[in-house]
């Protein structure tokens, strides 16, 4: 799931703000409400989506895996889950903040969800790719999460830690260059 979450996020984010800029929609919300206030609305929204159908997927896999398993107990598969269930609501925070701010640039919501899901894809293969040819060219794999994102799984609580803050900060560095856009957009 960490490494498809990536790619299906932005179906939940790409038209949270240029859905309405297309259909003209917004210049009836703005004279409401701030422009920031819409902006954290929306992004809260999209993310506490996310956050259901996750939980609702990472439910019925471990539901599924416990079944067909058959365990005696559940002692080891509900903490694994309560885990997995942790690593994945974080790891949601900034590719639906990307998803956001794409929706901010661009004004047809098909373009933000080709952008949003292009940059998901580019930015590790890229990386890979530029590994191979000079080593300090896989440090393009930080500018997402998919640099460290793995190691939200890790048995070190301070390697969890510090991958925590890494997708909070990529999350918040998003949410503010989609403020940043948006408050200066002409709508």
């Amino acid at each position: 799931l960490g490494l498809v979450l990536p790619l299906l996020l932005p179906l939940g984010s790409f038209a949270a703000i240029s859905g309405d800029v297309q259909h003209r929609s917004i210049r009836y919300l703005l004279p409401r409400t701030t422009r920031t206030a819409l902006l954290l609305g929306r992004l809260f929204g999209c993310l506490i989506l996310s956050w259901l159908l996750i939980t609702g997927l990472l439910v019925a896999i471990i539901l599924y895996l416990g079944i067909v398993l058959s365990l005696d107990s559940w002692n080891d598969l509900l903490p694994w889950g309560i885990r997995c269930l942790g690593a994945l609501l974080i790891l949601s925070f900034p590719y639906v903040s990307l998803g956001v701010l794409c929706s901010t640039i661009f004004r047809a919501p098909m373009v933000a969800l080709l952008a949003s899901v292009g940059v998901a894809i580019a930015v590790p293969l890229i990386a890979f790719s530029a590994r191979a040819a000079w080593e300090p060219l896989g440090q393009l794999l930080y500018l997402l999460p998919w640099g460290y994102s793995h190691q939200l799984l890790s048995p070190d609580g301070q390697t969890v830690t510090m991958a925590t803050l890494y997708c909070l900060g990529h999350g918040l560095v998003f949410t503010l260059l989609a403020h940043l856009r948006f408050r200066r957009a002409d709508l």
